[in-house]
């Protein structure tokens, strides 16, 4: 993984200057997780980022098991 590759996710979510853009990205996150075929060079990258967006690095999920903060 180099830093490309975040740019890259970054660049992807619009630099996440909308807020429809997280939600996007959340959504996209979760189908990562839930897929037992992930690519697991992907998952880890956006799981990084997730943590960097999290409030306070904190990630949370509802109950469905979903990621949702």
């Amino acid at each position: 993984i180099n830093r490309k590759d975040f740019f890259k996710v970054v660049k992807e979510y619009n630099n996440f200057n909308e807020k429809e853009e997280y939600y996007r990205f959340r959504k996209d996150w979760n189908e990562l997780y839930e897929n037992p075929e992930l690519k697991k060079k992907d998952f880890v990258i956006n799981t990084i980022l997730l943590l960097k967006l999290c409030s306070n690095s904190i990630v949370r999920f509802n109950q469905q098991g979903l990621f949702n903060q």
